[in-house]
């Protein structure tokens, strides 16, 4: 009885560990992961196409509306020599760094003079990641970048 009491207590603390990492936000396996190592030279041709086309963006938030956990995510689009972008469409994948587990997906709507505008869901002020997708014709830029999201006034 002994032996088995043993046995049944491992495997009672094996799965709340099991239990409370599978569940930790702050823990994240890429997606794909395997499929995105494999196309590493497709990702190279990618950057070397971005260096081509000259394209930068900006991000920047601003609170939306009462509620403190709305933020509007603005996203300005430049091409060479800062000419302004429009008629893209801009897809996103975002993060908060700190619970990588937790991702959101998107498109960015046009709002005018090469700016794009998302409303989004931020319970975590941080450092948010951004993945962006930008397409504009035939060409299309990419770009990983980080934006500060600070706590709104009134969720303080």
């Amino acid at each position: 009885m002994c032996v088995g009491g043993i046995l049944v207590v491992n495997f009672i603390g094996v799965a709340v560990v099991l239990h409370f990492a599978l569940r930790d936000p702050s823990f994240a396996v890429e997606e794909r992961y395997y499929e995105k190592a494999l196309a590493w030279d497709e990702q190279r041709e990618q950057e070397q196409r971005n260096k081509a086309l000259g394209w930068e963006t900006a991000l920047s938030q601003v609170p939306a509306g009462t509620e403190p956990t709305q933020r509007v995510v603005s996203v300005a689009l430049n091409g060479p020599d800062g000419v302004v972008l429009e008629g893209a469409v801009i897809e996103y994948e975002a993060f908060n760094a700190a619970r990588a587990g937790e991702r959101f997906k998107g498109t960015f709507v046009e709002v005018g003079d090469g700016r794009y505008d998302a409303v989004m869901t931020v319970r975590y002020p941080g450092v948010w990641v951004f993945r962006l997708r930008c397409v504009r014709g035939e060409d299309m830029y990419t770009e990983q970048t980080e934006l500060r999201i600070v706590p709104s006034a009134a969720g303080r």
